[in-house]
């Protein structure tokens, strides 16, 4: 509060004096604005900046935004093998598969070579 009347009152000052000076008397000068500062050195300009994901996320995505992604393949092609539970193993045919529970709680089948969304079956052991 006290800024906004000390300048109303410096900006009012000049015309005050000016009012006030006698006829005759010349009108003082106004006032020149102050020089603008120059820095010592002049602003380099800025490298290009590139990220670097490195198997990271972007960060500048949503985390809450719809990306399409939430649509899985059928099948064992769509699971994540942590959110696997193997139920069973079992012998058939002279070769051992598996009984295998996904997220969405159904049971799947799985043989030596089957695909997961984020791996493969190399071996199934009793």
């Amino acid at each position: 509060m006290r800024l906004v009347v000390f300048s109303l009152i410096a900006l009012g000052a000049p015309a005050l004096v000016a009012a006030q000076a006698p006829a005759g008397a010349p009108a003082p000068a106004a006032a020149a604005p102050p020089a603008a500062v120059v820095p010592a050195t002049a602003p380099t300009a800025m490298d290009h900046y590139s990220y670097q994901a490195d198997g990271r996320r972007d960060p500048f995505l949503s985390l809450t935004a719809n990306t399409g992604e939430s649509r899985r393949p059928e099948g064992t092609v769509g699971l994540v093998v942590t959110d696997l539970s193997v139920r069973g193993v079992m012998k058939s045919r002279g070769s051992l598969i598996a009984m295998v529970q996904g997220p969405d709680k159904r049971a799947y089948v799985v043989h030596e070579g089957d695909k997961f969304r984020d791996g493969v079956v190399k071996a199934i052991t009793p």
